[in-house]
């Protein structure tokens, strides 16, 4: 039977959560994610994924993964949805935890529990009264990722 992660897998996996984590907590705090955290975990991001081509990853997939994770990150930034430092640590958590679970399907799952998220986060504000004033998107972020991580692994058992 095979395991349902690698050592690879569970690795980024944690990277990411630890990542997600900090990247939450000091945009909470600053309103800015740092290059500091996004573009080392990016790199490892890449270092992961080459690491799972070596041991089974289809080349394809991994490039489709880097293109489709850049190019929803940085549209979504030039359309103004979020600033730069949510782009590039969505991108490095794309990358991180996509080449876990089937092709792509993390980024779907990602991106759905992002939507509801924030969804539910307008809907509450618009109850309360209260406009959607530019807020950190880190804890949103965080929790996108640990909802899509919790989902797939829970549809993957």
């Amino acid at each position: 039977m095979k395991p349902l992660y690698t050592s690879i897998d569970i690795i980024s996996l944690v990277v990411a959560g630890a990542a997600a984590t900090i990247a939450a907590m000091i945009d909470q705090r600053t309103l800015r994610i740092p290059n500091l955290l996004t573009i080392p975990l990016a790199l490892l991001g890449l270092l992961f994924m080459a690491a799972r081509c070596l041991f089974g990853l289809s080349l394809y997939v991994a490039g489709l993964t880097c293109l489709i994770s850049y190019s929803l990150a940085y549209g979504f930034w030039r359309l103004e949805l979020w600033g730069g430092g949510d782009a590039k640590l969505i991108i490095a958590l794309l990358l991180l935890i996509s080449p876990a679970y089937p092709a792509l399907m993390y980024v779907s799952a990602f991106l759905m529990s992002l939507s509801l998220i924030l969804f539910m986060k307008h809907a509450a504000l618009r109850l309360a009264g209260r406009s959607m004033s530019p807020s950190a998107m880190g804890p949103s972020i965080f929790l996108a990722c640990l909802l899509s991580i919790v989902a797939l692994t829970v549809v993957s058992s």
